[in-house]
């Protein structure tokens, strides 16, 4: 079966695929990558994980969600006739909107849909790149692009498998199955013994990605199991950060800045230079050997 390179493109409607006409033999040497990419991908996996609001998966796991709704447009496309999907416009290519490429595998009974990011970087039309060809260079005045050089994730049977939750979302709109997979970790911090929040809906609505990425973080290292209210604002204000105690019970700051100051110095990514006191928050946290 030939396998047919497609380009997931973004409009003001949302995703649609086009077709990217190859010759027969781009055609092979795309399969074969795209091959070599799916080995690599799956290289070393031992577990395949529900996605929780974890952004980095142990080097042998792999995370999954339900398969997003945008991402039907490419299983419709994966089993339509390719000669009716229409091809990219090489003469607008860097408006197509492209987000991914993708290839439909069928092995063993089962279609395996395996996609790449796509970003503007990889395209050539606009840039001074030159090719060898006969005994001279010359630049490169038609439409040209760089193939990925990894997967970003696999469609299987109805589920999306990815490494990095970050690029998938360039891909897809991935919003609400985010929201649904770490409403009950805002929940569980709203409802938690150590804090006091009046109003977890509120909590809810307001927590933005990185608020629910902390508050994540927060509960999977059980910070606030290991150290009491009362410690954790003496440390806190060695880093010049008031926190409102009441009894052991930290109280949740109502103003949004303060909230995040709080769940910064949560994860350790707010601490005073040894030196010069100086006050800093990091998102590096990497530990010394």
């Amino acid at each position: 079966m030939d396998r047919n390179l497609f380009a997931v493109c973004r409009n003001g409607d949302g995703l649609v695929v086009k077709r990217v006409p190859l010759n027969a033999q781009l055609q092979e040497n795309i399969a074969d990558m795209f091959d070599s990419q799916e080995a690599a991908f799956s290289r070393g996996i031992t577990e395949e994980i529900p996605f929780e609001g974890t952004w980095k998966p142990d080097a042998d796991q792999l995370m999954f969600i339900d398969a997003p709704q945008e991402a039907s447009v490419l299983v419709a496309a994966a089993s339509a006739n390719p000669i009716s999907i229409p091809t990219i416009e090489t003469d607008r290519f860097g408006e197509e909107g492209i987000r991914a490429l993708f290839c439909v595998k069928q092995e063993g009974g089962q279609e395996s849909i395996l996609i790449q990011q796509f970003t503007r970087r990889q395209m050539l039309e606009h840039k001074w790149a030159v090719l060898w060809s006969g005994n001279t260079f010359r630049r490169i005045s038609e439409a040209a692009f760089l193939m990925p050089s990894s997967l970003t994730c696999m469609l299987v049977e109805g589920r999306m498998k990815f490494k990095s939750w970050s690029n998938l979302r360039t891909i897809f709109n991935v919003t609400d199955i985010y929201r649904a997979a770490t409403d009950k970790e805002i929940e569980g911090f709203g409802q938690h013994q150590a804090v006091k929040v009046d109003n977890v809906d509120k909590l809810l609505e307001e927590s933005d990605q990185q608020m629910r990425r902390m508050i994540n973080q927060v509960l999977s290292e059980g910070t606030l199991d290991k150290y009491p209210a009362t410690r954790i604002k003496q440390a806190a204000a060695q880093t010049l950060l008031t926190i409102e105690v009441e009894g052991e019970r930290i109280i949740w700051p109502p103003d949004r800045r303060e909230q995040k100051e709080l769940l910064q110095f949560l994860v350790d990514n707010r601490y005073a230079g040894a030196l010069s006191g100086t006050i800093y928050v990091t998102n590096s946290r990497r530990p010394v050997q």
